[in-house]
C-alpha cells in the first residue's frame, strides 16, 4: 500500500503556511549551494530574500505594485505556489533576483508578471469537488494543536514569510467558531497491519513538510529509484517522479528536483537568470 505526501498523525495544519516558509528555506539553501545561483543571490540566499521582503513592506519596487495587493503579499503567495511544482520553483530565484534588483531593464518584465500573477485563475475540478465541510471537520477536530495558535499567531506567521499560499487563512476566519467532534480511539495512532507500506514524502514539499512526516513516523520518508534517492520532490511525490527512465534514475536540474525525466531537459535557473543579465 502507497501514501503519498501524508499529514501524519499528531500533525497541525494550522503550521500550514508556516512549514512552506521552512520549505522555502530549504530550496534557497540549495540555491546557495549551486554556484550558477549563488553567484546572483550570494552565498546566503536566504537572507537575501528575507531582506527583499522586508524592503518590499517599506516600499521597494514600488513602480510594479497593485494599489489593492503589496508587493510582499503577492509574491509571498506566488512563491508558496511555485514551490508546489518542481517545474516552476526555478522561477522563484530568478524573480527574487530581478525583484530585489528593480532596475529600469527590470520593470517592465516584473509589471507583466505581477499582472499575471494577480489574474483570476479558473478554479480547478479538484477544488470544485473538495469537500470544505468534511475538510474543515477534520482540521480542526483531529489535525489541530492544543493549545490552539490564536488568529494573530496565524497572521504573524503568514506576514513574517517568504513563502506561503495563505492557506491558515480560511481556518483563521473559523477558529473557534468550527464545530469539532471528539477524536476516537484511532486517533495519533499507527492500525496494525500486516500488509507493506511505502510512504513518499517531498523532500521539498511545502504542504506537508517532509521533517514534520520523520518526526512523527520515526522514518526518514524517501523515494528510492535505481539505487538513486530523489528527495526534493514537491506536493505530489508520484506525480513529480512518474516518468522515470528505464535505466539507473539520475538526478536533474539545478535544485536537484525529482522530476527525473529521459525525454527532455530540466527547468534550470541558468535559462531564467541569464550571465547577460
Amino acid at each position: 500500500m502507497i501514501f503519498d505526501s501524508i499529514v501524519p498523525q499528531g500533525g497541525s495544519l494550522a503550521r500550514q503556511d508556516e512549514d512552506a516558509n521552512e520549505a522555502a528555506k530549504d530550496f534557497f539553501g540549495v540555491c546557495g549551494k549551486d554556484a550558477f545561483c549563488s553567484q546572483k543571490l550570494g552565498t546566503d540566499p536566504w537572507a537575501k530574500v528575507t531582506a527583499l521582503f522586508a524592503k518590499l513592506k517599506t516600499g521597494h519596487c514600488s513602480e510594479i505594485a497593485l494599489p489593492d495587493l503589496p508587493n510582499h503579499v503577492l509574491f509571498r503567495r506566488a512563491f508558496g505556489g511555485l514551490l508546489m511544482d518542481a517545474n516552476l520553483r526555478p522561477y522563484i530565484p530568478a524573480i527574487a533576483y530581478r525583484l530585489d534588483r528593480c532596475e529600469a531593464k527590470d520593470v517592465p518584465a516584473l509589471k507583466v508578471l505581477v499582472a499575471k500573477l494577480a489574474e483570476e485563475q479558473p478554479e480547478s475540478e479538484m477544488m470544485k469537488q473538495w469537500g470544505w465541510v468534511l475538510s474543515y471537520n477534520i482540521i480542526f477536530s483531529e489535525l489541530w494543536e492544543t493549545p490552539s495558535p490564536s488568529a494573530l499567531d496565524l497572521e504573524t506567521i503568514r506576514e513574517n514569510a517568504v513563502a506561503s499560499r495563505g492557506v491558515t487563512l480560511g481556518m483563521q476566519l473559523l477558529l473557534g467558531k468550527w464545530p469539532t467532534y471528539k477524536p476516537d480511539a484511532y486517533n495519533t495512532k499507527w492500525a496494525e497491519t500486516k500488509i507493506p507500506l511505502l510512504f513518499l514524502q517531498g523532500g521539498l514539499d511545502p504542504a506537508t513538510l517532509l521533517p514534520c512526516a520523520s518526526r512523527e513516523t520515526a522514518w526518514r520518508l524517501r523515494i528510492r529509484v535505481g539505487g538513486s534517492e530523489a528527495v526534493a520532490c514537491h506536493h505530489g511525490v508520484q506525480i513529480a517522479c512518474g516518468r522515470f527512465p528505464r535505466k539507473r534514475a539520475e538526478r536533474v536540474g539545478w535544485c536537484d528536483h525529482a522530476a527525473i525525466r529521459s525525454d527532455e531537459p530540466p527547468v534550470t535557473a541558468r535559462r531564467l537568470l541569464p550571465d547577460r543579465e
